[in-house]
Order: structure tokens, then sequence, then C-alpha cells
């Protein structure tokens, strides 16, 4: 696991084009993702709803984006690990927050010395394959301790392509989009099950499915 920004990446060999692609796009585009993607309040009920399900502990963060969600987590209470696959976005996150924890890695090479009582993963599904969903899904499910809490978001659909960005169509980013009913089933055939979902559908890209998941 690459811990040390500018080293050389070797997990970035397993990855497929179309992840190195959306790689690429957001370490072209962190700064730009920053002042889009800025809405502290976006998980609010979320975090009211983790902490009723997980008082503490450690937690990690898979796709940690700039940061904000990782202010908010460290807020909370919960002693704090940070992982992304693009180097200008844990860049903008350690800015963010200067004593956070933050590794630079992919789900799938994950390799910690604890396992966590806590996971949350916001948007980090929409760019795995389709056919490596259930391997994600394992990594995530090896992170976390017996009993430990998981929260997932992603979007309800059948898109499976890469897309460009609105502000910039020039670069392109994968988007899986899944219906609940092979969400849910891929989540149990991963060693989860779910102990809350939501939905929010906030337009017709964008419908979230928002689940609790606890390793069983």
């Amino acid at each position: 696991m690459c811990r040390v920004l500018g080293c050389y990446y070797s997990f970035m060999q397993g990855l497929t084009p179309d992840e190195l692609t959306t790689i690429t796009t957001y370490n072209k585009h962190a700064e730009a993702w920053v002042t889009f993607h800025d809405d502290e309040d976006f998980y609010k009920e979320e975090y009211v709803k983790l902490v009723s399900l997980l008082k503490g502990g450690t937690m990690l963060e898979i796709g940690c984006g700039a940061g904000r969600d990782a202010v908010k987590l460290t807020n909370l209470g919960y002693t704090y690990t940070g992982t992304d696959v693009a180097e200008k976005l844990i860049e903008a996150a350690q800015n963010r927050l200067p004593d956070g924890k933050f590794v630079l890695t992919d789900i799938y090479s994950m390799d910690f010395d604890i396992k966590f009582d806590g996971i949350w993963c916001a948007a980090v599904m929409l760019h795995i394959p389709r056919s490596r969903l259930a391997e994600a899904l394992s990594a995530m499910n090896a992170q976390l301790r017996n009993g430990g809490i998981g929260f997932i978001s992603t979007k309800q659909g059948d898109s499976d392509k890469l897309e460009p960005l609105s502000y910039d169509t020039s670069n392109k980013r994968l988007q899986v989009h899944y219906s609940k009913e092979e969400f849910d089933t891929a989540l149990k055939e991963a060693g989860f099950k779910v102990v809350d979902y939501s939905f929010r559908p906030l337009s017709e890209r964008a419908k979230w499915m928002c689940y609790f998941i606890q390793k069983i």
C-alpha cells in the first residue's frame, strides 16, 4: 500500500483503463471538485444516524475526496483514517485537515494493521467497474471488524460508462449505477446485512441510495 505522496504507485498497475481515466480526471480537477462539492450538510442526516449506530471508535473513509467528510467524521469523535486514489485530492484533504491521517491507495489494495469499527464510503462505488463490485465490497469487508458498521452511498439506475464532467466535457469519469435489488444482493454476498436504508432522488441523474450496513 502506497503511503507516501510522490512514490511509484504500484497499485495503479491493477486498475482498469476506465479507473485510470477517472483518477486522471480527479487529479486534473481537484480544485474545482472542492468548489462544486463542498456542501457540508449533504450527509447531515446520515451523520446523525451513524452516531446512533456507532458511538466512537476507529473510522476508515474510503474515497476521502477533498476532505469534506473527513472534517465532520473527526469532529464527531472518531479516530479517523482517510484514503483516496487521486493524489491531488489527498493533498486537498490534507490541507483541509492538517492533522488528519490520509493514505494514497485504491480500495482493492487496502491492507491496514487494524480492523476498523466503522467505514464511510460515500459515492465511491460509482467509480468501481460493475465487474469489480464484489471485489471492492470484499476488500471493504476485510478492513471492518466483526459487527462493525459501514456507510455506502451510490446512485440508482443502469448507467455503466465514462461520462463527461458537467463543467469540463473534455474530461470523463466512470459512472456505474445500480438497481436496489442488484446492490442489495452484492452486499449480502459480501458478508453484510443492511441495517438502514434511505432513498434520496435529487434529480434524474442523482437518485442516491444510502445504506448503513453491518459486517456479519
